[in-house]
């Protein structure tokens, strides 16, 4: 490591996250396609949006710790190869089994990758720079989102569904050779400190455990609506008049909004407008939701509806990590988001799944999106909480 910024490293980072943000955003996107090609009701593969989450909460929980026992180039790496071939694979399936399978394997990769970028990313950004670095380097997924939703439709226009996963496989297996060649060697394999027989538990001791709740919750809850939302959107909008293309556009919106959302709840966040802000964003959230419902479909106007949807969605994710931050002293910080994330994979395992039951009991778009405003009326509920558990978290 040189004195200088390592500009080239923090770049492939941030590569890895965007490449990590389309791969989420892919099987959405495609599962219109999916669905028409294979002749399957889209409800039907609920299963296989989950699965990529399923896989991501399992990597992160099980394989992505190696990063402390081997080093943090050999698990990017690793999880880099794997999501090459397992995002091939996806593109090459002819059933619905292979298609669960393969993105299993995915989120299995983006598992191990995730946590690891993000550890090394604190590891190599200057102290000056370390908390912008990577702010700017999760908003890549957001990022990988929106770009996700902008290029489907003419890469499925001109190629068929299976190119959104093919060209991402092959950046993936570029980036992998990047990797190799650039990310430097993590020294924090040499100096980890023993595991304790159970780490990941620590923040549910006295006197964090209120605080853990309401950060875990808020968090669980927060990624039952973002999923429920990303996954089923363009599935849905074309049953009010939206064009496949038009809805994948419209999905790309909730993307910008989380985005642009991110950063600038963050800014008020770091003035210490917690609740606040984070209440106005849930309702901004909600009155979009509700007033969409009873708006005709104009492209425009959905638009700018999906960016407020995503600005108290997809943005309150990205800031909930920051207020989470707060309860915690900096020794236990990493074992409490680590707890965060891995509980809140069942917020988002079950957001495809609440959203193929609502299809299933014949909810219309309206009614859909009404459903949607009830988990976040109870993240509103949650960050009423946050004062109260703040002060005695504090060491």
């Amino acid at each position: 490591m040189t004195a200088r910024t390592p500009l080239l490293p923090l770049a492939i980072c941030a590569a890895i996250m965007l490449l990590d943000g389309i791969d989420l955003a892919a099987m959405p996107l495609a599962l219109p396609h999916v669905a028409a090609e294979w002749s399957v009701a889209p409800e039907r593969l609920g299963f296989v949006l989950s699965a990529v989450l399923i896989g991501l909460g399992a990597g992160a929980f099980l394989l992505a710790p190696y990063g402390d026992k081997y080093g943090r180039r050999v698990m990017i790496v690793s999880g880099l190869g794997l999501l090459a071939v397992s995002t091939l694979g996806t593109a090459l399936s002819g059933s619905i089994t292979a298609l669960f399978v393969w993105r299993f394997a995915t989120g299995l990769g983006l598992g191990i990758c995730l946590p690891n970028v993000t550890a090394m990313t604190a590891e190599i950004a200057p102290r000056h720079f370390r908390a912008g670095a990577m702010t700017a380097i999760s908003c890549a997924v957001p990022v990988g989102g929106l770009l996700a939703g902008l290029i489907a439709p003419v890469l499925v226009e001109r190629w068929g569904w299976h190119s959104l996963f093919v060209g991402p496989a092959i950046l993936t297996g570029l980036l992998v050779l990047a990797a190799l060649l650039w990310l430097p060697s993590s020294q924090h394999a040499q100096d980890a400190p023993p595991v304790t027989r159970a780490p990941m538990l620590a923040p549910l001791t006295r006197p964090y455990w209120r605080a853990s709740a309401v950060f875990i919750g808020l968090y669980t809850t927060n990624a039952l609506v973002l999923y429920l939302l990303s996954s089923w959107l363009p599935a849905i909008l074309p049953d009010v008049g939206f064009t496949l293309a038009d809805a994948a556009r419209l999905t790309a919106f909730t993307q910008a909004g989380g985005l642009i959302g991110g950063l600038g709840l963050a800014f008020f966040l770091d003035r210490g407008k917690t609740v606040a802000t984070l209440l106005a964003a849930y309702a901004a959230a909600i009155a979009a939701l509700v007033a969409i419902g009873f708006v005709a479909p104009q492209f425009w106007v959905w638009a700018a509806a999906m960016v407020v949807v995503g600005l108290g969605s997809s943005g309150t994710h990205l800031a909930l990590m920051a207020v989470g931050a707060s309860f915690y002293p900096p020794a236990m910080l990493s074992t409490a988001i680590g707890l965060a994330v891995a509980v809140a994979r069942v917020g988002a395992v079950a957001g495809p799944l609440v959203g193929a039951a609502l299809l299933g009991w014949g909810f219309d778009v309206q009614q859909f999106l009404l459903a949607a405003t009830v988990p976040l009326a109870l993240c509103a509920l949650g960050v009423l909480l946050v004062p109260t558990v703040r002060k005695p978290a504090e060491p």
